[in-house]
């Protein structure tokens, strides 16, 4: 596989999106805090030259198959998507819930 950018493979396809999840044993706690600190600059960096967040954010078919057919994403959209994404992970251990109960976030997706 290529280098990883950001936790992710570039241009590998689902193997290269799985692998942006696996640690490998260069991987320690502070590498990972130092990369998350990069991203995190990057990405204020990207928003602070946004001069629009209503601005319409076209998706690939592949991502909008995730998305609900009724939204029109907008730069805020999915400013406002990060943040829950980060909140739902962060904030309750997924790890651990799955482990326990083996479902992962899609069948907890389903009604």
């Amino acid at each position: 596989m290529g280098a990883r950018v950001g936790g992710v493979v570039p241009d590998e396809g689902p193997a290269g999106w799985v692998a942006g999840f696996e640690l490998t044993p260069e991987d320690t706690v502070a590498s990972l805090l130092a990369r998350w600190d990069v991203v995190a600059g990057r990405t204020e960096q990207v928003v602070r030259a946004e001069p629009d967040l209503g601005r319409p954010v076209p998706l690939s078919a592949e991502t909008r198959q995730y998305v609900a057919a009724d939204v029109e994403p907008t730069v805020r959209w999915v400013l406002l998507h990060l943040v829950e994404e980060l909140a739902r992970h962060a904030g309750h251990a997924d790890v651990v819930r799955e482990t326990v109960d083996g479902k992962g976030a899609q069948e907890l997706a389903q009604p």
